[in-house]
Formats: C-alpha cells, structure tokens, sequence
C-alpha cells in the first residue's frame, strides 16, 4: 500500500513539471534567431568634395587633414585614400579611434586627383562606407614659387662669388634643384646642382657665355613643384692680366721686378720673359701665386727683353 502511495506522488510531481513548462513556453513563446544591427555610416566633413588643395588653404605641404562626425556606439574607424575612384590601390588605409586623420608623411602623395571615403570598424558588423569624396593636391602652384633673387636679370658675372645665386624660399619644399642651360627654360640642363639652401655658389668653373637659370623646388617625397623663370646671365672672365712693369720700351736699370694685375678667381700665374721677340727660344717660365715676381739673376745688358703673363684658373 506504501509503495502504491509513493508511486502516485511522484507521477504528480512530473505532472505538475510537464505544466510548468508548458505555461512557460506560452508566457514567453518559442525561440527566434538575432540579428545584430549594422552602425551608421560616417557623415564626412572635410576637406570638402572637389577643392583643390593649395598652400593657401593646406599648409604647409597642400596635403589636407581628414575629418568626419562622430558615429554612436563607435570606437574605432578605417579611412582609405586611392588615386583610384575604385580604390582598388590604396595610398592610404588606416584604422584610428579619432573622428580626424592627418597623414603623417606626404610622400606617397604627389600632386593629383585623390578619392578618401571612412566607415566605422568597431563594433562589428562594419557599416557600410561613408560617400566619396575627391580632392585635387597642388603644391606645385604658380603662387609657390621660387622668385630669382639674385643675380639680375641679364647680368655678366666675372666670378662665382658665395652666393652668387639666390631665390626666395619656398613653402614645403625639402630642397630645391638649381639647373644652368644654353636654352631658354632649361630644357636639357649642362649643369644641375642640389641644395637645401635658397642660395647656391657652383663649384663649377663654366666657359664664358650666356647661360639661362632656372629653380625647380621639391618636396620630401622628390616631387617637383612649380619652377621659377629662366633668367639669362652672361658669364665673363677676365682671364688676361693686366702688365703693369716694367713699363713697354722702359730702361731698368737694375733687376726689373715684374708686376700683374690680378684676375679674380685665378689659381695661379704663369710668368715669361725672354730675349726672344717670338718666345721660341730662351724662354724661362715662372709659377706664382703672387701677382709680381724678381728674377733671382740678373737679366743680360744693353739686350731687349720681352715678358708676358698667363692666368692659371684651376690647380
């Protein structure tokens, strides 16, 4: 008889479990999948579409700063630059927590069309990409560059005195690239010199005649800005000294001392002088770096003498 009554109270506790269960699927209903909900897309600020962007409104370099309106819920975005509206290669693809971006070299960003879109990262899902917008880099601008200072236009120059060229400098440029040509503009230049300064004195010792210059500045990925003018300068050695004694047809009675004007720019000097009107025999040869010389003997009496002078330009 107990073991009947026992029985019976646990089929009634089973039943009363089964009817739990079944008032809890009716209260809260049968399961159903979630779906995640994808975060808006970054509204984009600046710069805005379609600016060309100049050192007047980017500076230093013309290279513009990104920014976009912050993004509920979001804590992390990618913004992605190209050269291609496709994007299908990216010069710039960068995830950061902050609703701006400033590139942090310009290198790989030479004057161009550029396209830039952002879309929020995290949380996942991604949202989808913001528009896109475009911009046209022009550091090379007629308004950044480089004015010839010095030397004038035209001028004749008979020796390169530091600094003989000068330029005014220009804003973002890593260097500037000085270029002398026989051709007006610098087509093909003959020489081309490299400097960080806006004044440059070659080291090179041209020949006599015009050449144009012109100044080309770059930035510090190597590309070339908006060059300067071409401007003619004339180039003229005086490279014959000057005799100054003893005097033509003059009668010394002692040991003449020979004196020269000097020649800007001259290494050295060479000295003649002989008993020959033709220096073809006789002659005796000094190597100075003064601009007067006395011969150590004396010179024969009561016999003409003829002397000369060269300028040694280079060792």
């Amino acid at each position: 008889m107990k073991m009947k009554l026992a029985l019976l109270h646990v089929k009634r506790s089973m039943i009363q479990i089964a009817v739990v269960a079944i008032a809890a699927i009716v209260v809260l209903g049968p399961a159903s999948p979630f779906t995640a909900q994808a975060i808006s897309a970054p509204i984009l600020v600046s710069p805005a579409n379609g600016i060309t962007t100049t050192v007047g409104n980017y500076p230093p370099a013309a290279m513009p700063y990104f920014t976009w309106q912050p993004v509920t819920g979001a804590t992390n975005y990618r913004i992605q630059v190209s050269s291609d509206i496709a994007f299908t290669i990216l010069e710039l693809d960068v995830i950061t927590p902050n609703t701006q971006y400033i590139p942090t070299s310009i290198s790989a960003f030479p004057d161009n069309t550029w396209y830039w879109r952002v879309r929020v990262e995290a949380p996942l899902p991604v949202s989808s990409w913001s528009e896109i917008r475009q911009f046209t880099k022009q550091w090379a601008d007629p308004s950044n560059a480089p004015t010839l200072l010095a030397p004038s236009n035209n001028a004749t120059i008979e020796f390169f005195e530091d600094p003989i060229f000068s330029w005014t400098p220009v804003m973002g440029a890593a260097d500037y690239v000085l270029k002398f040509d026989n051709d007006f503009g610098c087509p093909s230049p003959l020489y081309t010199y490299t400097t960080l300064e806006t004044r440059y004195n070659p080291p090179t010792r041209f020949t006599n005649g015009t050449y144009y210059w012109c100044v080309t500045p770059r930035d510090a990925g190597n590309h070339d800005g908006y060059p300067s003018e071409s401007r003619p300068v004339n180039v003229a050695y005086a490279r014959v000294p000057t005799l100054l004694e003893p005097a033509n047809g003059s009668q010394p009675v002692y040991t003449p001392r020979f004196r020269w004007t000097a020649v800007k720019g001259a290494y050295a000097y060479y000295l003649y002088y002989t008993t020959d009107s033709t220096f073809q025999t006789g002659v005796i040869k000094v190597n100075t770096s003064q601009t007067s010389y006395t011969p150590e003997s004396s010179l024969p009496n009561d016999v003409n003498c003829y002397w000369r002078g060269k300028t040694v330009l280079v060792p």
